[in-house]
């Protein structure tokens, strides 16, 4: 199922987001009830494109506000796989697109 929120954060998932508790023994691919970690693709459209420090650098005030908004439980890479990636894009088709897929 796909919902799609008025600042542009498509969320995907199959089922309801999952119950998360913090483990420090937990493998880094999982969950601590086994299910995989919540995929979270950023990506810029940029007429010209950033350095690497300065997009990834940004990404973490992205993951900050999914956070803060309840999209996602913490922004430890124990609870998500983050990509961040750029694609060009002209004149005032510039955007970032935020994709949540939930386990």
């Amino acid at each position: 199922m796909n919902h799609e929120t008025n600042i542009g954060v498509r969320l995907q998932d199959s089922i309801a987001q999952p119950n998360i508790e913090r483990s420090l023994d937990q493998p880094a691919e999982t969950q601590r009830d086994g299910t995989p970690r919540i995929k979270v693709r950023i990506i810029s459209y940029r007429s010209r494109f950033l350095d690497i420090t300065n997009l990834t650098g940004g990404a973490k005030y992205i993951e900050d506000a999914l956070v803060t908004a309840g999209l996602i439980p913490d922004d430890s890479p124990e609870f998500i796989d983050c990509t961040v990636s750029q694609e060009k894009a002209l004149g005032k088709d510039q955007r970032t697109v935020i994709i949540i897929e939930y386990p």
